[in-house]
């Protein structure tokens, strides 16, 4: 030790300001407390008392026997601080403004960056037995889980590398895997004492902050290698269910060529304890929320949106999001594409559409209004460029529009995102009027969000732009008539909710909310009929939630409109619109509900709507011929059938029954 030089206080004592005798390993006031303490002292490299040759012992040969195994680093954030994103109104904003002033009139710049000192920031390693039991309890069953899931005999090599698109979540994989299968291959594959050892490599390794980087490579080294990590092994349960973009996840990866079986519930299960895993040695990531993001997706698939656990891990994405600052990410004139920047764009994006979807399944309150989300959607941007170098990132941003589309009209993962966040920013304003119960509704704001919605659909690339020929067009391939159906549903869905909206509120000409319910309703039955034409099972498995999103709505406006209308000819606005048609449509709409397995998450309340249909099918085709519309629909007997329980009146069709008279 240096003369005249002590060692720091223990951090239990200098946190509660009480006097430290500093004893070695432990102090006797953390000894002599009634409570096990875990008397860790600070960082020697940065302390005064540390002698040059002093060196970092692991926590568990410097503790007492008898203390509690819950010693836990202090986590890494991803952020440019360890204390995450602080707003205009935060405690800290007015410092940070008078530290700007003093540094703009001093010509001052801060040395080092708090990212940089994070990095470098001395850590101690850890073994298994030093962190929390459940913990350990839930690394171990990962990797168990993770070690049957992959085939060890599996060939290593893709058949073809040129027939897929190579994002950056493809290229982590093959680099994942491969640090499985190689380098760590004596762990991964060897006895329990090995994978307690892969475990602690793990956790030391989350214990490491992901900086930003403008190369996909640099950044996918962090979380690769010698440096895999909780957020590593998440990645492969998600992929492995694929559970990605609209696009990305009907693409083949590695996964589908190694895992020697599959079960989603277990997937589901090792992707939470990753994420639990990963929070409790690391504050936050863009891995870590795309992780979330991709749970809340499977919650749904699996739960449906309307359960609580889609909901929660939805919540989780959207706190982290929040947490991080993505959703506040600025778009100057000078703002220079990135990796990194355009991947926080895209997550941020499939994030608040998402949120918007939930609200019109479930009529809950967003998560992340518009009013406080100020991200601009990402580039038009392919996947292989993204996950390029810096130089044809550059030559790719220089091929698009004034509006950040790609002129070749093809469809990519970036593509959707952006078609689909341009429809879901409109839709938060209508759902907005739609819940918000201390503000009155302008009629007037209602016409120009229509106007509005039919402008920003007919400016969306071609690749996307859906025309009624599509359908029987050959040259469209099955996928790509998927995106333009897909688009088209939700460009449909929110002109059915302004009409909707018009309607409640006096404007009582409904031709256009029975033709938008006409279409929707048409538009998803052509889904269903070409289901083995995408004969897809990641396609197949989003029928249930689109069947009761688009379907059911729309169904239930032509039913009410079967049951009171007078009309046997025509409908002024379009011929389409007879009695017969309708008709058809829910004849059809009635088969898709029967199509719908029973173990699906609301098979339920497909059944109830299948057997309503049908019920006002046989009403209006077995009605006597001088039956008043509105009387037919009195005397006739519902019973207390309640299809499902929509939790936003605009999404409820279906509200008539019950009722004594319309």
């Amino acid at each position: 030790m240096m003369r005249n030089r002590r060692f720091p206080p223990c951090l239990p004592c200098r946190t509660r300001k009480l006097a430290c005798d500093r004893s070695q390993p432990i102090c006797n006031r953390c000894q002599r407390a009634r409570g096990k303490i875990n008397c860790v002292y600070s960082d020697p490299a940065s302390s005064p008392a540390a002698t040059a040759a002093s060196a970092p012992k692991r926590l568990s040969d410097t503790r007492n026997a008898d203390s509690p195994r819950t010693v836990l680093p202090k986590p890494a954030s991803g952020g440019a601080s360890g204390i995450g994103y602080l707003g205009y109104t935060s405690h800290s904003s007015v410092l940070e403004e008078t530290q700007r002033n003093l540094f703009g009139a001093n010509g001052i710049r801060s040395s080092s960056s708090p990212r940089g000192e994070a990095a470098g920031r001395w850590q101690p390693q850890f073994a298994l037995e030093d962190i929390r039991s459940p913990l350990q309890e839930s690394a171990l069953y990962v990797l168990r889980c993770l070690r049957d899931h992959i085939d060890e005999h599996a060939h290593l090599q893709l058949p073809s590398r040129d027939r897929e698109p190579k994002g950056w979540t493809a290229i982590a994989i093959d680099r994942i895997l491969t640090s499985l299968q190689v380098a760590f291959k004596g762990h991964f594959r060897g006895s329990e004492s090995g994978l307690r050892i892969l475990a602690a490599t793990l956790c030391n390794n989350t214990t490491q902050p992901i900086t930003d980087e403008h190369c996909a490579s640099r950044w996918i080294d962090q979380f690769c290698g010698d440096n895999l990590r909780w957020e590593s092994m998440g990645l492969l349960w998600a992929a492995g269910e694929h559970v990605s973009d609209d696009v990305e996840s009907l693409r083949s990866n590695r996964l589908d060529l190694v895992a020697g079986r599959r079960c989603s519930e277990t997937a589901r299960a090792c992707l939470a304890y990753c994420i639990e895993l990963a929070r409790a040695f690391t504050e936050g990531n863009d891995l870590l929320l795309d992780l979330c993001r991709r749970k809340s997706v499977l919650d749904s698939i699996l739960d449906g949106d309307s359960g609580i656990s889609s909901y929660v891990s939805h919540s989780l994405a959207v706190t982290m999001l929040t947490y991080l600052g993505r959703h506040v990410l600025e778009d100057q004139p000078s703002y220079r594409a990135s990796f990194c920047s355009e991947s926080q764009r895209r997550l941020a994006a499939q994030i608040f559409t998402t949120d918007k979807f939930g609200v019109a399944f479930t009529g809950r309150p967003p998560l992340l209004p518009l009013a406080f989300f100020s991200t601009p959607p990402p580039l038009d941007l392919r996947d292989e460029d993204l996950a390029s170098d810096e130089t044809t990132l550059m030559q790719a941003v220089e091929l698009l529009d004034d509006r950040g589309w790609k002129l070749s009209g093809d469809v990519y993962p970036a593509t959707l995102i952006r078609a689909r966040y341009t429809i879901a920013v409109i839709r938060d304003e209508l759902l907005c009027m739609a819940l918000h119960k201390h503000r009155p509704v302008d009629i007037e704001q209602l016409r120009v969000l229509k106007d509005r919605q039919i402008t920003a659909t007919s400016s969306l690339p071609p690749g996307l732009i859906y025309r009624a020929d599509d359908l029987n067009d050959p040259v469209f391939s099955p996928e790509k008539l998927y995106f333009k159906i897909i688009v088209q549903l939700d460009h449909l869905k929110n002109i059915f909710f302004a009409e909707r909206l018009l309607h409640c509120y006096g404007q009582l000409e409904s031709f256009d909310l029975i033709l938008a319910s006409f279409d929707l309703v048409r538009l998803t039955i052509e889904l269903w009929k070409r289901r083995d034409a995408f004969n897809s099972p990641f396609i197949l498995r989003d029928y249930e939630w689109m069947l009761l999103e688009y379907g059911a709505p729309g169904g239930g406006i032509l039913c009410q409109e079967l049951l009171q209308s007078t009309y046997s000819r025509p409908r002024p606005k379009d011929p389409r619109l007879t009695n017969s048609a309708i008709v058809q449509q829910l004849s059809l709409l009635v088969a898709f509900f029967e199509w719908v397995p029973r173990e699906a998450p609301n098979s339920e309340s497909c059944a109830n709507f299948k057997r309503i249909i049908e019920w006002v099918l046989d009403h209006h085709l077995n009605a006597p011929a001088d039956a008043n519309g509105d009387a037919a629909f009195i005397d006739f007997n519902w019973g207390s059938t309640s299809p499902f329980s929509f939790g936003l009146d605009l999404q409820n069709t279906f509200d008539w029954l019950g009722q004594d008279a319309l």
